[in-house]
């Protein structure tokens, strides 16, 4: 029996204990058990000395992080000022070169002044030369002028003098021809043959004058004639 009765209380404890109520107890004792240990675990000086450790380590690791922040912020100021350093010798650099070619455009800007002034001087010069060329044309074109009139008032007196001329050509090869008839003819008849070479020659100078028809030259639609004529004693 007092096993029977020892088996049903197991069972019945069991089955309390079993129950969510009970459970509930159960875990909430051991809960505040649990909690009231890491209580007095962390209330002991061991504890303490650590926390106290892992505080001055936090705060070490704190100190750290700041340095290496500084130590951050100090590189990064260092590459900037770098870049600085770099950018401002680069700007040096192109300042020099903005320099020389302000210089090279100042000493173009005195040649281009020097140019524009000599050129002024050419341009009065060459002026001066223009007016002097326009009087000269002028003048050349009265010249030209007068001497157009000249040539208009002289070619009937030319046309005049021509025209004498060939008439006093055709006059002397007339001349020429009476003067070989009754001259140089009878002189041939007259005289033996001493004279004859002189009276071939003779009558060769009038077959030649007979071709010779002007002294100074003449075109070739003009007619002209040449006289000769030879004094000589009289024939008796």
């Amino acid at each position: 029996v007092k096993a029977q009765l020892d088996a049903l209380t197991q069972q019945n404890t069991e089955q309390q204990m079993q129950s969510a109520q009970v459970q509930g107890l159960i875990a909430q004792n051991t809960e505040a058990q649990v909690q009231q240990a890491i209580a007095e675990h962390m209330a002991g000086d061991e504890v303490q000395q650590r926390l106290q450790q892992a505080s001055a380590g936090a705060q070490s690791l704190i100190a750290l992080k700041t340095q290496l922040d500084s130590y951050n912020a100090f590189y990064l100021g260092l590459q900037q000022y770098t870049a600085g350093v770099a950018q401002a010798a680069s700007g040096a650099a192109e300042l020099n070169a903005g320099t020389a070619r302000l210089c090279d455009g100042a000493a173009q800007l005195d040649q281009g002044a020097a140019d524009l002034q000599s050129g002024a001087v050419q341009i009065q010069s060459g002026a001066g030369a223009l007016q002097s060329g326009a009087s000269q044309l002028q003048n050349g074109a009265s010249q030209l002028y007068d001497g157009i009139l000249q040539l208009d008032n002289g070619a009937p007196a030319l046309k005049t003098g021509v025209t004498k001329l060939r008439d006093g050509a055709m006059k002397l090869s007339d001349g020429l021809l009476e003067f070989d008839e009754k001259g140089i003819q009878k002189i041939t008849k007259l005289l033996d043959g001493d004279l004859s070479n002189i009276a071939a020659r003779m009558r060769a100078t009038v077959d030649v004058s007979k071709h010779y028809n002007s002294f100074s030259g003449k075109s070739d639609q003009m007619n002209g004639k040449v006289r000769f004529v030879y004094r000589t004693d009289e024939i008796k």
